[in-house]
């Protein structure tokens, strides 16, 4: 079983050889390629060849076949709602009945120019007697749904199914009984987009994709330390490696000492150099408050669409070990937010010997490939 992430940074794909007597997916092959800057841009696939060249080289790193792989789709032009229709229709006639009914799943993704798919959630009888199906369904921009396909073609992949990055996420991270009821969200905090998942049970509730991430953080740093307009490869670089030395929101333990110092856990700057750093968080704060904010109110909004608010969330993806970000959004929203990792044990091999070269399996790893292992795991649901 295999599983590729097309991310705007990188392509990460795994190999996925069942799950262990725990429940944990046994990964035996890792491939990562860089994406260069472009290939896509607020989420929005913009150049087919650069995307394509890094899938087929993540492939290669894995040494993985080429044919039946499934592919992960993460845009905003994404939707999920659930519908109730007669349980007397067929798994094969939902998605024209839903047409036939004419209602947009989304403002962001019209009816008319969206690839639909169903998952049935549960059977009940209507209040006239009858026994309805409802259902979980997905509108996908049938434009955005045929670039990914291009690429694919484009490398010689032959995928076995394509499916939504948010339902890849909730498979990797969620281990409940299959009555769990439980309403909590999953926050994909990758470079260019970030993924907001919402769950009821072990169903998807409600999916938005933000056109923002860890790279709005990055670009505040670079900002910040450089007057000039111009981004260098080299300042991103920089700014990449020191993103983690700050922290976003109030820190009790930085003060100014005796009125000449500022002391952190860095060390000791004079106060020149302290109104440096201070301008710098201030401008990661802002940036980190402007994410926050947007993966709120996509929050809020799965909130004002069901009758029960999300009980916790848990972050994920390259951007979720930003220190200060969870304890932010728990701020914000007022729930428990936890660092979340997939239920995955890395298998050590030829393939994959030298992620263990400082010790253990590395955490940061697996985190960044939550989509890729829970894409491994999809199974056909029919």
């Amino acid at each position: 079983m295999v599983g590729a992430d097309i991310g705007s940074t990188e392509v990460r794909v795994v190999q996925v050889e069942g799950l262990d007597r725990h429940g944990q997916a046994i990964v035996t092959r890792v491939g990562q390629a860089p994406v260069k800057e472009g290939a896509i841009v607020q989420g929005q696939i913009r150049n087919q060849q650069l995307l394509s060249l890094a899938l087929t080289r993540a492939a290669k790193e894995a040494a993985v076949p080429l044919r039946g792989m499934v592919v992960g789709l993460s845009t905003p032009d994404t939707a999920v709602t659930q519908l109730v229709l007669p349980s007397a229709v067929r798994r094969s006639e939902r998605v024209g009945a839903i047409r036939n009914l004419g209602k947009d799943i989304s403002a962001a993704v019209p009816l008319s120019d969206a690839e639909l798919a169903t998952c049935l959630i549960d059977t009940d009888l209507s209040s006239e007697g009858t026994q309805v199906n409802t259902l979980s369904v997905v509108a996908a921009s049938s434009a955005q749904m045929d670039e990914l396909l291009a690429i694919c073609r484009i490398a010689k992949v032959t995928p076995r199914a394509i499916d939504l990055s948010g339902a890849a996420l909730l498979r990797a991270l969620i281990r409940s009984p299959l009555d769990s009821v439980d309403v909590s969200t999953l926050v994909d905090v990758g470079a260019t987009k970030t993924t907001v998942v919402t769950r009821q049970g072990l169903y998807l509730r409600s999916l938005r994709t933000l056109p923002e991430g860890g790279l709005s953080l990055t670009r505040a740093l670079m900002s910040a330390m450089s007057s000039s307009a111009t981004e260098t490869a080299e300042l991103r670089e920089q700014a990449e490696r020191d993103k983690r030395n700050y922290h976003l929101g109030v820190r009790p333990e930085v003060k100014l000492a005796s009125g000449h110092s500022y002391v952190d856990d860095r060390g000791t700057f004079g106060i020149a150099d302290s109104l440096a750093q201070t301008g710098i968080e201030e401008a990661l704060n802002r940036a980190g408050e402007q994410l926050v904010e947007n993966i709120a109110a996509a929050v809020d909004q799965d909130s004002a669409a069901f009758a029960d608010r999300t009980q916790g969330a848990t972050l994920c993806g390259g951007s979720a070990l930003m220190p200060g970000l969870k304890e932010m959004l728990a701020s914000r929203m007022g729930i428990p937010v936890q660092i979340g990792r997939p239920w995955a044990t890395l298998a050590r091999n030829r393939n994959t010997e030298h992620f263990f070269r400082s010790g253990g399996e590395p955490p940061e790893l697996m985190l960044k490939l939550s989509v890729a292992i829970g894409l491994a795991l999809w199974e056909d649901p029919a």
